[in-house]
């Protein structure tokens, strides 16, 4: 699915619970409009930037999210539905990794709006995770795959891909998108630009870390041509 991205997101610090009464408004046609109660997430601008993003990773296209903050509605719509059932219940482990792996494939080290496309490493019947033939033909470029759990008390997250030639690396900052690639200071070599842990190619024994099987990592594809409009400020 063709996705827009903006914002540094990694350093993503969120309980596992969203606090949700009944929606005050459904029909077949409409999205259901859930009220947030715990409204402390959604306090300041940063905080409702994440909140945008994981509610959109999380929750499907019949629900809306609004958030009334002293007496301004905010609302936020769910499209990919990794973890629909976050509206009555905590994330289990699985669905954590599932939303983890979404807003880190969509983390720009830039802060800029950019077209994507999202896919599932491993099997999986989400919808917001198909891809037609015609997105699949226009994003052939494989950046990476991103996967981990941000909301662990020790937040981690991972991205494997491939080798990071001069070419490559030519290829994604022209494109606006650098979270795989190594950065240039500092002690850890295997820590991208955007704080993630390089694993190296994503071989099988590339998704196991630290005792963990993930299984819930989602591949970015980008456009083969280099979009006109990517540096556009978000």
């Amino acid at each position: 699915m063709r996705i827009s991205i903006a914002g540094n997101l990694t350093r993503l610090l969120v309980g596992a619970v969203i606090l949700l009464s009944a929606p005050f408004a459904f029909s077949d046609d409409l999205p259901a409009r859930v009220p947030l109660v715990d409204t402390k997430v959604a306090q300041t601008e940063s905080s409702r930037e994440i909140l945008k993003y994981l509610v959109n990773c999380a929750l499907d296209e019949k629900t809306i999210v609004v958030a009334n903050i002293d007496g301004q509605s905010f609302e936020y719509p769910g499209d990919i539905g990794l973890a629909p059932q976050w509206q009555t219940r905590g994330l289990d482990e699985s669905e954590k990794r599932w939303v983890s792996a979404c807003i880190l494939a969509r983390t720009n080290f830039y802060g800029v709006t950019v077209q994507i496309s999202m896919v599932s490493q491993f099997e999986s019947n989400v919808a917001g995770l198909q891809v037609t033939d015609v997105e699949a033909n226009e994003y052939t470029l494989s950046e990476a795959t991103f996967f981990g759990n941000v909301f662990d008390d020790d937040p981690v997250s991972y991205v494997c891909g491939p080798a990071r030639t001069k070419a490559r690396i030519k290829a994604l900052t022209a494109r606006r998108r650098v979270c795989s690639l190594p950065k240039t200071s500092g002690n850890r070599l295997d820590l991208t630009l955007c704080g993630m842990v390089y694993v190296g190619t994503c071989k099988p024994s590339a998704f196991t870390q630290k005792g963990v099987k993930y299984r819930e990592a989602i591949a970015v594809f980008l456009p083969a041509k280099v979009p006109q409009h990517s540096a556009e400020q978000h």
